[in-house]
């Protein structure tokens, strides 16, 4: 019965202490690109062209640069787009934000590959978290 009840201790041990390290705001700032279509995530590196590349059958523009898949980045900002505008994070559910056409988009800055240090928006649906300890 010892070892069971050392068991169970050391299981909720190890959740105990991954989810203290995961914890950090600093480390959950960091991203990895990840379409789930793939191609990788077209960055939008002013208001208009995010706006061109979340709207339906248009042409992405030319100032936007397609990022591969397995990208590192890291959140700057994060806010949503509603009525063609970024808006502050606001309290609603998700049929609120459905009705409004909300879309959360992150401000990201690109940590490695050829596009190195390039800034711009994402749709945060092709962004996740970078935990290289899971």
């Amino acid at each position: 019965m010892s070892k069971l009840v050392g068991a169970e201790l050391a299981t909720v041990t190890v959740v105990v202490l991954l989810l203290t390290s995961c914890s950090s705001k600093e480390q959950l700032r960091y991203r990895v690109v990840k379409n789930p279509m793939g191609g990788g995530v077209v960055l939008a590196h002013d208001l208009p062209a995010l706006q061109a590349l979340l709207t339906p059958r248009s042409v992405p523009p030319s100032s936007a640069a397609l990022i591969p898949n397995g990208a590192k980045a890291i959140t700057l900002d994060r806010k949503y787009l509603r009525g063609g505008r970024l808006v502050e994070p606001y309290a609603a559910n998700t049929y609120d934000m459905i009705r409004d056409r909300a879309v959360q988009v992150e401000l990201i800055e690109i940590r490695d590959g050829p596009f190195q240090y390039s800034v711009g928006w994402a749709q945060s649906s092709c962004l996740q978290p970078d935990f290289p300890y899971l």
